[in-house]
C-alpha cells in the first residue's frame, strides 16, 4: 500500500497543528531563523525586526531539514532534489500510475490526478551541493518526467502540457551510493 499524495491542503495542516500546539500551551514563532541550536536552547533571529532572542525547553529538536548540518556541523546529509510538474487531467482516467524508471529496479515516476481535474507527475531523485532557499525544478527534470510519464501514455506528453513545476530538497543521510538508493528512514 502506498499513502503519498493524500494530503490535499498541506497549508491548512500547517495552521491546523500550530493551532493543536497552542491550545497545549506552545508558542508559535513565524517568521523566524534559527542560528544556534543544542538539546536544551536556540538562538532565534526575528526576520522582520532582526531581534535576537534565546528560546529555552526541555528538548529541542532539529528539523531543518536539508539545513540541519548548518546548525549542527555534525550532521552529515545528502540532500537530494525531488522534482514534480503538473499537467492537465483532460484525457487521464483518474488512475494513478506507477511508472517503472528504464534502467532502475527501484525507481518510480508518480502520475496523481487530482480532485481539480489536474495531474502531478513525480518525482526525479537528483543530488543536490549547493542548498538553494527554494528548490526549482530545472529543464532536465521537467524532461525526464514527461518522457518516463509518456512511455505508458496513449500520447506523448510535452512542453506545452506543463502547468507549473515545483520541487522539494530531501534531508539524506550521508552514506555510499546514489541518492534515489539511500534510505528515507
Amino acid at each position: 500500500l502506498a499513502f503519498d499524495g493524500q494530503l490535499i491542503d498541506d497549508a491548512r495542516f500547517v495552521i491546523a497543528l500550530a493551532r493543536t500546539a497552542a491550545g497545549m500551551g506552545a508558542r508559535i514563532i513565524t517568521r523566524a531563523r534559527a542560528l544556534n541550536i543544542d538539546r536544551t536552547s536556540a538562538e532565534v533571529e526575528d526576520t522582520l525586526t532582526g531581534t535576537r532572542f534565546e528560546i529555552h525547553a526541555n528538548r529541542v529538536i532539529n528539523a531543518t531539514g536539508v539545513w540541519a548540518g548548518q546548525l549542527v556541523p555534525s550532521v552529515k546529509l545528502r540532500p537530494s532534489r525531488g522534482s514534480h510538474i503538473v499537467v492537465s487531467g483532460e484525457g487521464f482516467t483518474g488512475t494513478s500510475l506507477t511508472v517503472p524508471v528504464p534502467g532502475s529496479g527501484n525507481r518510480f515516476v508518480l502520475v496523481l490526478p487530482q480532485l481539480d481535474g489536474r495531474v502531478y507527475v513525480g518525482l526525479t531523485d537528483e543530488p543536490v551541493d549547493d542548498i538553494p532557499d527554494v528548490p526549482t525544478a530545472p529543464e532536465s527534470d521537467v524532461e525526464f518526467l514527461l518522457r518516463t510519464a509518456s512511455s505508458v501514455l496513449e500520447r506523448d506528453l510535452t512542453r506545452d502540457d506543463v502547468l507549473g513545476s515545483y520541487a522539494g530538497l530531501r534531508p539524506l543521510l550521508e552514506a555510499e551510493g546514489a541518492s534515489a538508493d539511500l534510505s528515507r528512514e
